[in-house]
């Protein structure tokens, strides 16, 4: 039937590009998240869903505004987020609705990155789809693309830059390293926690080789994406430390010290974490009369106070850091009540079902037996990769209270391929098990 014609050939399409399907699935969920968004909460709240987002927006309108580089959210923050923004607000006209679509496409385009970063990692397509699925259907990652926060564009030039590292690893072409460098270097000055990658970059040319090149010259040579991944960060670090005597793309960094100084605190002194917020910034206003520098009477509190906890209860300290990187890697986003407010009380209810602290372990078992099923194979390589990833991400959310997922969803690239192997195998078992029931039915069955 000629009717039948176009969707025969779209499927064909999408057989034939799966990350074009993926990418398709991704937009779809997102644009009806926006949508019962807008009839739940209207376009008014879009530029102030959350604190971050009110910093972020009022960091762009300075820079638009005037170049204004010494806001709260760029000091706080770095100058990756509010510059896109404001580069975003001029091509758009600056509308929250606007703004947020762009958030969404870059998003579903995060995914369609994830399938291809996998695929690269892992060789087997039926991987790299579920990996991407799994993303695609994340509620962290929709809830992301529904508000305007640095995760999402932190994540897609992340899963950019390490995929021009793999083709540059691959191939060995100049140019390459250099843009990997350099993406890698916007995806720093976006959110500060990704600084510590470039240590990992000559570790994973060691151990990823998809070509023939020798090992000392993949290593070698992936220290010229290190060294371009630094210079821009180093040098925007200059103004911090000449302003306020921190060396760092951001202060979201003495920020982290100093939720687990306050926490640690909270739990030696038997205190409420209200009144340990209290007795830091008591601190660092006692500080602060001194150098007369909020910010950097911030960081050097939360150093100090780290530092004297660490020397008095290092067990305490540990014993906090990892029931933080719990509470983040294992809870849900919390954003998701003030997106959807209507449907917030079954979403808690659904959350309490699943634990009593709301907390799901079900991806981390996942993950969990996609790496032991990646030691089956001898895939050790493989896995040292996704470890790695994994357990960066997860050591930077010990350093974050109540972020909930959005704090860790930087550790999909990682998480995703690792749950991907059961679920496929899964798949692959009930798809044989159909198939076998099939075959046994006599004709006059089917």
């Amino acid at each position: 039937m000629p009717s039948m014609v176009f969707p025969a050939q779209l499927l064909n399409a999408l057989r034939a590009r799966p990350w074009l399907a993926m990418f398709l699935l991704c937009l779809v969920l997102r644009l009806l998240f926006l949508a019962a968004m807008l009839w739940q909460v209207g376009a008014a709240p879009l530029l102030t869903m959350s604190p971050d987002t009110v910093d972020y927006v009022g960091a762009a309108d300075a820079i638009r505004g005037g170049w204004d580089y010494d806001t709260k959210g760029t000091l706080i923050f770095g100058p990756g987020y509010p510059m896109f923004l404001a580069l975003m607000q001029i091509l758009t006209g600056g509308s929250g609705l606007a703004l947020l679509l762009v958030n969404i496409v870059l998003n579903a385009m995060g995914s369609v990155l994830l399938y291809v970063w996998a695929h690269k990692l892992v060789h087997d397509q039926r991987i790299a789809i579920a990996a991407a699925l799994l993303n695609a259907c994340s509620l962290t990652s929709i809830s992301l693309a529904n508000i305007l926060l640095s995760e999402t564009l932190f994540v897609f030039l992340l899963l950019l830059g390490l995929i021009a590292f793999l083709k540059a690893n691959e191939s060995g072409r100049v140019l390459m390293y250099v843009l990997s460098g350099l993406v890698m270097a916007a995806a720093v000055l976006v959110r500060s926690m990704g600084q510590f990658l470039v240590v990992l970059l000559p570790v994973i040319a060691w151990l990823v080789n998809s070509g023939t090149r020798p090992t000392y010259k993949r290593i070698s040579w992936s220290l010229l994406s290190c060294v371009v991944m630094i210079v821009p960060v180093v040098l925007w670090s200059q103004q911090y430390h000449r302003n306020h005597g921190v060396f760092s793309p951001s202060l979201a960094g003495s920020g982290g010290i100093a939720q687990l100084v306050r926490s640690v605190y909270s739990a030696t002194e038997g205190v409420s974490f209200v009144q340990s917020r209290e007795w830091f910034d008591s601190a660092v206003v006692a500080r602060q009369n001194e150098t007369h520098d909020l910010f950097g009477s911030f960081n050097d509190v939360a150093w100090q106070k780290l530092r004297q906890f660490l020397a008095d209860c290092p067990g305490t300290v540990a014993k906090e850091y990892l029931k933080m990187i719990d509470g983040n890697i294992h809870n849900e986003f919390s954003m998701f009540g003030a997106q959807l407010p209507r449907w917030s009380k079954a979403y808690d209810t659904m959350r309490i079902f699943n634990s009593k602290k709301g907390l799901n372990y079900r991806v981390s078992l996942l993950a969990l037996i996609g790496a032991w099923m990646l030691i089956r194979k001898r895939a050790y390589r493989t896995l040292t990769v996704l470890l790695l990833l994994y357990l960066y991400f997860a050591a930077v959310a010990g350093f974050s209270m109540w972020q909930t997922s959005r704090i860790f969803y930087p550790g999909q690239i990682a998480w995703t391929v690792l749950a991907a192997f059961p679920l496929v195998a899964m798949y692959e078992w009930v798809k044989a098990w159909v198939s076998q029931r099939l075959s046994r039915r006599s004709p006059r069955e089917l």
